[in-house]
């Protein structure tokens, strides 16, 4: 009972995530995230999903498991 009614529902939305977060981004911005170390220690908040949340030139980087809008590297 447990699987079906919080594990189940739990891993579908985490398999979802990355195509939220990938999926196609008509207007992907120049320039690349900064890279930050694989245990890199960051609360998980998201305050964009693509580039087109971020104003300006910056783009929706993840730092740990946080999505954020940083200015790109070039």
């Amino acid at each position: 009972m447990l699987l079906r009614r919080i594990l189940l529902p739990l891993v579908l939305c985490f398999a979802a995530a990355p195509l939220l977060v990938f999926g196609d981004d008509v207007s992907l911005k120049t320039g690349k995230c900064p890279i930050f170390p694989e245990d890199t220690l960051a609360p998980c908040v998201v305050y964009c999903l693509k580039d087109s949340d971020c104003k300006e030139d910056m783009k929706c980087c993840s730092v740990g498991c946080m999505q954020k809008c940083m200015k790109p590297e070039t």
